[in-house]
């Protein structure tokens, strides 16, 4: 056998994961992996939902201007420092 053809037989051989020019083949992912990935996901989410609304939370309650948020019945649901000082 020529050294051609024994390179040719190398590129013929396939392993798991791999396709006939060496890249790596998507393999699907079990129902396990699908979840873990989806939760981690929603891990991510969650925290930066929590971080933006801290970062919310605190630019309100340090700005100098007056805020207060009613609701549509009229009911006062919140209040800035600021605007307690008018009072």
């Amino acid at each position: 056998m020529t050294t051609a053809q024994n390179a040719e037989m190398h590129d013929i051989i396939l392993y798991p994961g791999e396709s006939r020019n060496r890249e790596k083949i998507e393999q699907p992912d079990s129902p396990n992996q699908s979840l873990k990935r989806d939760l981690n996901g929603y891990k991510r989410m969650y925290k930066m939902r929590r971080k933006n609304e801290a970062r919310l939370l605190n630019h309100i309650l340090n700005q100098t201007d007056a805020i207060v948020i009613v609701n549509k019945n009229g009911i006062t649901r919140f209040v800035n420092p600021a605007a307690e000082a008018l009072w």
